[in-house]
C-alpha cells in the first residue's frame, strides 16, 4: 500500500505560459521508485517561470530533471552530471541555443538535444546538431509525448554517457 501526498500547485503554475497545463494529481511518498531509470533531463531556459513549469511537468511525470538559466550554468551542470536529454531555448544571455547545442554536441555526442523557440529557429538548431526542434507554444500533453518518443530514440537511451 502506498502513502499518497498531494503536490502543492504554485500560483505561477495556475496560469502557465505556453499552454503548459499540469493536471492536478498525486505522487507517491517515495517518488524515487517512479523515476525513469537513469534517464535525466537538463532544461536550459532563461524565463524562470517557464523553466519551473517545464521542470514541474517533468517531475509530475516521474522524470529526473535539472534546470539552468543560461549556457554557462548549463555547461557547469553538464560537467558534473550525466544527462540523456537536453532541452534548450534559443534566445538567452551568455550563449544562444544554437551555440549551446553545438558545444553540447561536440563535448557530449551521446546526448539527445531538443531545441525550442518562439521564433522560427529550426534551421539554426538543426544546423548546430540538435536532434529535434519544437516551436513554442507547446501544450503539456504534446510535450510529454515528445519526451516519451525521444526517450525511445537510439541516441537518447537510459544510460547517459559522460565525455
Amino acid at each position: 500500500m502506498y502513502k499518497l501526498k498531494s503536490i502543492p500547485v504554485k500560483e505561477s503554475l495556475r496560469e502557465m505560459p505556453y499552454n503548459m497545463h499540469i493536471p492536478l494529481c498525486f505522487k507517491f511518498a517515495n517518488d524515487r521508485k517512479r523515476r525513469k531509470g537513469a534517464f535525466v533531463i537538463l532544461v536550459i531556459e532563461d524565463d524562470g517561470q517557464l523553466r519551473d513549469a517545464i521542470l514541474d511537468a517533468l517531475s509530475v511525470e516521474g522524470y529526473a530533471a535539472h534546470g539552468a538559466e543560461n549556457g554557462a550554468e548549463a555547461m557547469k551542470l553538464l560537467e558534473h552530471h550525466a544527462y540523456s536529454l537536453v532541452i534548450t531555448d534559443y534566445s538567452m544571455p551568455v550563449m544562444n541555443g544554437a551555440e549551446i547545442t553545438k558545444t553540447v554536441r561536440s563535448r557530449y555526442p551521446g546526448i539527445f538535444i531538443i531545441g525550442m523557440s518562439g521564433e522560427d529557429k529550426a534551421g539554426a538548431f538543426l544546423e548546430a546538431g540538435a536532434d529535434l526542434y519544437l516551436p513554442k507554444p507547446l501544450g503539456f500533453k504534446k510535450f510529454m509525448n515528445i519526451i516519451r518518443e525521444a526517450r525511445q530514440k537510439p541516441g537518447c537511451d537510459a544510460q547517459p554517457r559522460l565525455a
